[in-house]
């Protein structure tokens, strides 16, 4: 992406600013003016399941598929070409593929055409890839105020990490609380963490695995994995390392890193699943495949120590190759 054509879609993105205080009549035109398109496989491969409007069960952010998606959203936009879910998802491929000088226009268009949740990516762009915080701010507080509970979390974390002004826990947690009561799987997870940590209350580990278990019953990966290992350490609840094995287990079918990682030392340990060699070596290599570096270097360490294990009991064993079928190439 070139800086320069970003900052001039975003500061285009900018100019727009007065046309923003029309967005609540733009909410009801939009319902008027514009047909819901049938469900089409841009819903089924690139919606958001934080989206309210999605139409789909939608896929998570990590195991998003960024060029099927753009490539099926492009067509569905060919038939429906003002249809504001799809302007959504696709602007969120285009997103996925660090292709943001183009997200810019497509997501300023969803959101003028009212679909909520397109505020929290444009204030997204802004916030985490151009860091500006004031038009991050901007774009989130419209949201927010407008209801969108994915906006409402983000203003909050720019309020939590002091991004654009002073830190103020008491404020993030108001925003984190509009948004988890709407439901939102990612704002309850953010309350368990302020509850787990006392990041702006009395630490309360029970009021932390509230949360966790809202948000991880709501499909949320990272609540799954954080209510997995309070379980496991039985912290605000009694040890359940079966239970926690359970959930880690959930939060790594969905691709999180840290839950790829701890499953497979689970399995390797025999803490609330069967000690298994091989389960634990499945799990790691399906992290070697993991976007974020530190989760497959782990992984890579993961795999070496189990090797290295069977190394030393296949030496002198008479089924040598059998013990060391998996570690060829390591």
């Amino acid at each position: 992406m070139r800086t320069a054509n970003v900052a001039t879609l975003l500061g285009a993105a900018a100019a727009r600013a007065a046309g923003r205080a029309c967005v609540a009549l733009a909410l009801c035109w939009c319902a008027v003016a514009h047909a819901a398109a049938p469900v089409t496989r841009c819903d089924r491969i690139g919606a958001n399941p934080a989206d309210p409007d999605r139409v789909s069960a939608g896929v998570h952010w990590g195991v998003l598929d960024g060029q099927a998606a753009r490539e099926a959203c492009a067509e569905a936009l060919r038939r429906y070409p003002d249809e504001p879910r799809l302007l959504y998802q696709y602007g969120r491929a285009l997103s996925r593929l660090d292709r943001y000088d183009e997200a810019v226009p497509v997501l300023s268009k969803a959101a003028e055409y009212g679909h909520l949740i397109a505020y929290m990516g444009l204030g997204s762009i802004y916030h985490f890839v151009t860091v500006n915080y004031s038009e991050a701010a901007s774009w989130y507080r419209q949201g927010a105020e407008l209801g969108s509970a994915g906006a409402q979390t983000l203003l909050g974390d720019m309020y939590r990490n002091g991004e654009g002004f002073a830190p103020d826990p008491k404020a993030a947690i108001e925003w984190y609380r509009k948004a988890a009561v709407q439901g939102y799987s990612v704002a309850q997870q953010k309350l368990g963490y302020v509850y787990e940590t006392g990041a702006g209350v009395r630490p309360d580990p029970t009021e932390a695995v509230r949360w966790y278990t809202m948000a991880a019953e709501n499909d949320e990966p990272i609540a799954q994995f954080q209510l997995a290992r309070m379980m496991v350490a039985g912290a605000g609840i009694p040890r359940d390392p079966e239970g926690g094995a359970r959930w880690m287990t959930k939060a790594a079918v969905q691709g999180y890193g840290e839950a790829l990682i701890a499953l497979a030392r689970m399995h390797r340990t025999g803490d609330g699943v069967t000690a298994d060699d091989g389960e634990a070596f499945y799990w790691y290599v399906l992290a070697t495949r993991h976007r974020e570096r530190a989760v497959r270097d782990a992984a890579e360490r993961g795999i070496r120590e189990i090797c290295e294990a069977r190394r030393a009991r296949a030496a002198g064993a008479a089924d040598a190759s059998a013990v060391l079928a998996w570690c060829c190439a390591y």
